[in-house]
């Protein structure tokens, strides 16, 4: 029989040339002869993880759980795992269980606080899941949670820099940006939707490919936010704005952006036609709309 440093191995050397499911019984193997409690709780939450990868939600979260009754010690590695399998356990729970997933979360945000009180570095994952909680909130219409979750995540950031990179911090304005706008609250929605906006423009400076669907979301939004606040010339120029994102996806993936292109021309042609009177520039882009509605309906 094989050690356990020997299964691991080898099926680490499957899982870095993409072959998970060729790689998932030697970790198998390797959990039923796992040396210790906290090696058993690694292992195991790579295999639910590459259960999950593989098609088995189910199995995956039937894993994730039985992690949980591993009660070796609050030793920090031990809290550490799981906490992992608890994070991933309200991840599985979206978004068809908010409840559950709020619950999940409340107990992986108690381990990292008290992880993050010894070793700065859990600062990053206690922001983390926050956010994730967040999410539950807002997909659970509590959106003063929601709000308080997205906040502290930014408050850790402020207080100990690097807990959030870029991406996630522009996530925790853009997720605040959404639930400010479901309050109807447009004036903090459009805040937070610049703020990440100036996030992705940096990425997109780099990686438009990725960033760039992410700037025209914001643009967007924004338009949308100075609508409602009745700045209609500002609105007018995020939609154009927008326009110009959308044409620019286009050339790189039309199937999947010929629709939002459309969607956008015909949100400005209704703005200028119902709040700036302009209904020749009203017709123009209801017209460009119509024609690129046309174009996809003859490619199904």
């Amino acid at each position: 029989m094989n050690s356990f440093q020997e299964y691991i191995s080898e099926a680490e050397r499957l899982l870095k040339d993409n072959r998970p499911g060729e790689a998932l019984p030697h970790y198998e193997r390797a959990l039923k002869v796992a040396p210790s409690a906290v090696l058993e709780m690694q292992v195991g939450n790579t295999v639910a993880r590459i259960r999950e990868l593989t098609g088995s939600r189910a199995e995956a979260t039937s894993r994730f759980l039985q992690l949980l009754e591993v009660t070796d010690s609050d030793a920090p590695d031990i809290e550490q795992q799981r906490a992992l399998a608890l994070n991933n356990l309200g991840r599985l729970s979206l978004p068809k269980a908010p409840d559950s997933a709020i619950g999940y979360f409340d107990r992986s945000i108690a381990i990292y606080e008290r992880l993050s009180g010894t070793d700065p570095h859990f600062y990053t994952h206690l922001a983390h899941s926050c956010m994730a909680r967040g999410e539950a909130y807002y997909l659970n219409q509590k959106y003063w949670f929601a709000k308080k979750d997205y906040k502290a995540a930014l408050e850790l950031h402020r207080q100990h820099e690097g807990v959030l990179d870029r991406d996630m911090t522009a996530l925790a304005h853009y997720q605040l940006g959404a639930v400010y706008a479901d309050e109807f609250n447009a004036y903090d929605a459009r805040s937070n939707y610049q703020k990440a906006m100036d996030g992705y423009l940096e990425g997109a400076s780099s990686n438009p490919s990725k960033y760039r669907p992410l700037v025209a979301a914001c643009q967007n939004n924004l338009a949308v936010c100075h609508m409602q606040l009745e700045e209609y010339h500002k609105a007018a120029l995020h939609y154009q704005k927008t326009l110009e994102e959308y044409q620019w996806l286009c050339q790189e993936k039309p199937e999947t952006f010929l629709p939002y292109l459309a969607a956008t021309y015909s949100s400005l042609g209704i703005l200028y036609a119902d709040k700036m009177n302009k209904y020749s520039e009203a017709l123009l882009m209801g017209q460009k709309a119509i024609s690129l509605y046309e174009n996809l309906s003859e490619q199904r």
